[in-house]
């Protein structure tokens, strides 16, 4: 090993042990701009072993990749240091994890406000340098997470930000060297392998391989919660990646989360294609999710609503007018047959009866990608980032249209499929099987599968269907992926038309168009 490859390692190795050590020492700054603080409030942050850092708003930014909290103390929104703080370094606290509190004299807080506002920090509240008696506690209670280390190596990273290669540094900072593979599957999250090479490890340099998830503070804040409050519970801890907390890091804009990366398993969708599917579902639905759909039936967070399911499950467009892309997509479906306008049909299905049904914690994004599979057909859950309360029948809905539509087939072989699959007539049952020549016929097991939970969830007939058409309506709303086959949405509009027009006309005194 080199000199510097030594130094390099022996600096990350103390950082590490210190860290882990619980050490206060490690991120105990109170890094303190403007005036003050008084003898009172500098004696009460000593008791708690905070140390107060006085710096200049020139020379703050230095401070903030291992402070524990900002402060800006000012008299009036005309301090002059107070444009220096706003644009160096009230967002480039958060991007490290600090905590930003601003003092200021009572009738002051309104022009104060204004002035530090910035594109992340929303100043929402501020500390009225009158009333202070909580502000030494509340940052001793403060966690602003992992320390940043400059001297992790980042591989792989060509394509990220500055400040998400600050979180990776904060995440990894008892490494010397990250090396991140991107993953495919996402829409707005970025997902990476990372094999990391710790500093200082009894076990060894070379952990099992992690994950590495980036996506906008607001999602990763709400995954966390997810993970923490209807997670570690409810979904076994070997039918989901299991979080490294210590890991997990929020800046200004973005936040990550890092756990085990689950190795030796495939997604679902392709396990489907290859006719491995029904094993896969069961597992899923019966050992997976059970924790959750339990509820439904023993009291707790789940329980029996009345209302039309597409409500139960946030309205067909989540309450919302169509996007232009889906009134295109129906527009494309006219040349079909005659269908409805996207609002309209979504109208029709939130104005459905009333009907008793079950509900409790959903996934609320399951698809092919977010179920893996080990050998053997266990099922593995990921991204628990849209986790909600939602009618039994909506994770299998949705989890079987997602499939249905990404299936890989020729387009004909496709169109008579869901023809097939999505009749009204063919949703209140489970459909026969299909010779194993016949095209699709992997999807139409794993598909027989689903409708066995789904329809058996019912509680009033036509629950799944409706479910159904909710989700083939908002499938065809989704931007089109990458490697998306043909001009399919469009087909998904007709399919939700015909669905919800069926449903309509069950109606006492209602009938087709």
């Amino acid at each position: 090993m080199s000199v510097s490859n030594s130094l390099l390692t022996s600096s990350i190795s103390s950082v590490a042990r210190r860290r882990r050590s619980g050490e206060a020492a490690m991120r105990n700054r109170i890094i303190w701009v403007g005036g003050g603080p008084t003898p009172e409030i500098e004696r009460q942050l000593t008791e708690r072993w905070l140390q107060l850092d006085k710096r200049s708003a020139e020379t703050a930014v230095e401070a903030l990749a291992n402070g524990r909290v900002l402060v800006i103390s000012c008299a009036s929104a005309a301090d002059p240091f107070l444009p220096i703080a706003k644009e160096r370094l009230i967002d480039q606290a958060l991007r490290h994890g600090l905590m930003v509190r601003v003092i200021a004299p009572l009738e002051n807080l309104g022009e104060v406000q204004t002035a530090v506002k910035t594109q992340f920090f929303r100043a929402e509240k501020l500390d009225a340098a009158e009333h202070l008696g909580e502000f030494c506690e509340s940052c001793a209670r403060f966690d602003p997470g992992p320390d940043f280390s400059h001297l992790v190596a980042i591989e792989g990273a060509q394509s990220l930000d500055s400040e998400q290669i600050i979180l990776l540094r904060r995440a990894f900072f008892d490494c010397t060297r990250v090396h991140l593979k991107r993953l495919e599957g996402g829409r707005s999250a970025t997902v990476f392998l990372a094999h990391a090479e710790l500093a200082d490890s009894r076990a060894g340099a070379y952990p099992l391989p992690f994950f590495a998830k980036l996506d906008r503070r607001t999602k990763i804040e709400r995954e966390l919660k997810n993970y923490r409050e209807c997670t570690t519970l409810f979904v076994p801890f070997y039918a989901r990646p299991n979080i490294d907390e210590a890991r997990c890091v929020l800046g200004a804009e973005y936040g990550l989360i890092v756990g085990n990366f689950v190795e030796q398993s495939e997604p679902l969708s392709a396990v489907v294609e290859t006719g491995r599917g029904q094993s896969a579902i069961n597992s899923l639905f019966e050992d997976a999710l059970r924790g959750w759909r339990w509820q439904a039936h023993h009291g707790g967070y789940g329980m029996m609503v009345q209302r039309p399911i597409s409500q139960s499950m946030g309205g067909a467009l989540y309450n919302k007018p169509a996007n232009r892309r889906l009134i295109g997509y129906a527009t494309e479906a006219a040349k079909i047959g005659p269908v409805a306008t996207p609002d309209a049909i979504a109208q029709m299905l939130d104005n459905l009866p009333a009907t008793p049904h079950m509900v409790a914690l959903s996934h609320g994004d399951l698809h092919g990608n977010n179920v893996r599979v080990r050998l053997g057909g266990q099922a593995i859950l990921i991204d628990f980032a849209s986790v909600t309360t939602a009618p039994l029948v909506s994770d299998p809905s949705h989890l079987e249209v997602s499939l249905a539509f990404h299936a890989m087939a020729a387009e004909k072989d496709w169109r008579e499929t869901m023809t097939a699959l999505y009749a009204p007539d063919a949703l209140s049952s489970v459909p026969a099987p299909r010779t194993p020549t016949s095209p699709l016929s992997e999807l139409w097991d794993t598909v027989r599968q689903i409708r066995r939970v789904g329809l058996g969830d019912e509680k009033t007939q036509g629950e799944y269907m409706s479910a159904i058409a909710v989700m083939l309506l908002r499938k065809a709303s989704h931007e089109r992926d990458e490697n998306e086959q043909g001009s399919r949405r469009p087909y998904l509009v007709w399919l939700a038309d015909r669905i919800t027009n069926h449903l309509k006309a069950r109606q006492p005194g209602k009938a087709d168009r």
